[in-house]
């Protein structure tokens, strides 16, 4: 008898647990988003996108309203895609919450440098950051980050950095950035069509000639710069025309030609 009433009471709470699961299933399946939670992950000090910016991405400008619609409805993937169209935006992960919220987390590109080109006198500005990964990216209206410069025919018909070849590239910038004598000295890169490397200091009107980047010789070749650099007057500065690095164990200096 007590066997039988123990089964019993373990079925009723069977059925009562099974009740529960599907009552709470059934709530679920129909809950509808309260807020949409917009979180931008980003190294900089600013924003390139903001949250608006992302609003109108997710509801196509307001045609397709996020609140109060059924989670049911709300396609994760094709939402990602819409934001994913900013170039502005790196990666995007969308999910949601125990309490009704949509969280939309958008992680934004990081810039490492920032495209010049050439027109024939003249530096025009094209409108594109270079980021860490070597891909190209529009300027934002909301924010600018202050980058190097990058110019030179290397760049020309360039549509990414993306190649094998290009890693030493990005790997010279990405040291540049890293070093904080450097980044704040460093103004304005060249690159000529055989990757061959030439910079502009911040003081001095002069060229440092670097060479194609490798990845074994970056701590040496800047190494003898910033001793020379770091040495001289800015009086004297003012003297040199290039400073030369390019070939191992030597540091070339040019001085620029003088009319009396």
């Amino acid at each position: 008898m007590f066997a039988w009433k123990n089964t019993l009471g373990w079925l009723a709470f069977l059925l009562f647990l099974i009740s529960l699961i599907f009552f709470a299933e059934n709530i679920y399946k129909n809950q509808r988003c309260k807020k949409a939670e917009i979180v931008i992950e980003t190294k900089l000090e600013g924003h390139f996108i903001t949250k608006d910016d992302i609003n109108n991405l997710l509801t196509e400008n307001g045609n397709k309203p996020i609140i109060g619609t059924k989670f049911n409805f709300l396609n994760f993937a094709k939402l990602e895609r819409n934001i994913l169209k900013n170039r502005l935006v790196k990666s995007c992960q969308i999910s949601r919450t125990l309490g009704g919220n949509l969280l939309i987390k958008v992680t934004q590109k990081n810039p490492i440098a920032r495209i010049v080109s050439l027109a024939g006198s003249s530096e025009k500005f094209e409108g594109f950051y270079l980021d860490d990964e070597g891909g190209l990216f529009p300027l934002s209206p909301n924010f600018t980050k202050r980058v190097v410069l990058v110019s030179g025919k290397y760049l020309v018909g360039k549509r990414n950095l993306k190649l094998n070849k290009d890693k030493n590239i990005i790997d010279f910038i990405a040291k540049i950035n890293a070093d904080s004598f450097w980044n704040a000295n460093i103004t304005h890169i060249i690159i000529d069509e055989d990757q061959n490397i030439n910079f502009l200091p911040l003081v001095g009107d002069f060229l440092f000639e670097y060479g194609i980047p490798m990845e074994d010789d970056f701590e040496s070749k800047m190494r003898k710069i910033k001793v020379f650099y770091s040495q001289i007057s800015a009086e004297d500065k003012e003297r040199y025309q290039m400073i030369s690095v390019k070939y191992q164990n030597q540091i070339v200096c040019q001085l620029k030609d003088i009319t009396i």
